[in-house]
């Protein structure tokens, strides 16, 4: 969170951030799994839920966290940790909201490698 919540913050102001919460605009960011590659460096998977207006505008943003993950290079996340991008697990994709299956959401998984700065 610490590495999307200033990209998010420029490109879709407003729109909070959180590892809890959901529905209206948000953007959930979970570690769902993944190991300790070294003694330094951690391997998560996170998902990454988006709630938006629409599938067009959920679509957009998630495609475009997608896109800053993917491109995370030995980047800073906060004042102590440094991500890089492992692989994609399972893309974007459209699905029912798991709050309320009337409504929908975007989601995908990564995995990441973390490691002090």
């Amino acid at each position: 969170m610490d590495f999307l919540a200033p990209l998010l913050a420029v490109y879709a102001p407003g729109v909070p951030i959180g590892v809890r919460g959901g529905g209206g605009r948000f953007v959930r960011v979970r570690r769902v799994g993944g190991i300790e590659l070294t003694p330094n460096h951690d391997q998560p998977w996170l998902d990454v839920l988006v709630w938006h207006d629409s599938d067009r505008t959920r679509m957009a943003l998630a495609n475009q966290l997608w896109a800053w993950l993917r491109a995370a290079n030995n980047d800073p996340a906060g004042t102590g940790a440094v991500v890089l991008y492992g692989s994609t697990v399972l893309g974007p994709r459209q699905m029912p909201d798991p709050a309320d299956d009337t409504k929908s959401i975007c989601m995908f998984t990564v995995e990441l490698i973390v490691r002090p700065a």
